[in-house]
């Protein structure tokens, strides 16, 4: 992975673990590895139901915020869980086919 601008889709590694990393117009792009992929294909609905009215069904999913902006915590097995606001949550939808190819590649 460069330190230019990220346009495209990347695939490449962190500390020997597989991650991905989404083009938003930023440097260091959007990047995360196989454990937020899997939560997000695993709440894709929830992501989707977010993003179109700043809630969610999904009782394992929660709104909060953050400096006045809405976000959204998936589960994704650490305390933490995943974490976004609604530009990364339509990033995340619009490259639903790349992280389902990333997982499919990189799930063992």
């Amino acid at each position: 992975m460069s330190d230019k601008v990220v346009t495209q889709v990347e695939v490449g590694e962190y500390q020997g673990h597989p991650v991905i990393r989404l083009p938003n117009g930023r440097r260091y792009g959007f990047t995360f590895g196989l454990g937020k992929a899997k939560a997000f294909l695993a709440h894709t609905k929830a992501v989707r139901e977010f993003v179109a009215r700043d809630s969610v069904s999904d009782l394992e999913c929660s709104v909060g915020e953050y400096k006045k902006h809405p976000t959204l915590s998936l589960p994704n097995g650490s305390r933490h869980g995943f974490t976004f606001g609604l530009a990364k949550a339509a990033l995340l939808l619009a490259h639903e086919q790349d992280i389902t190819k990333f997982v499919e590649d990189h799930d063992v």
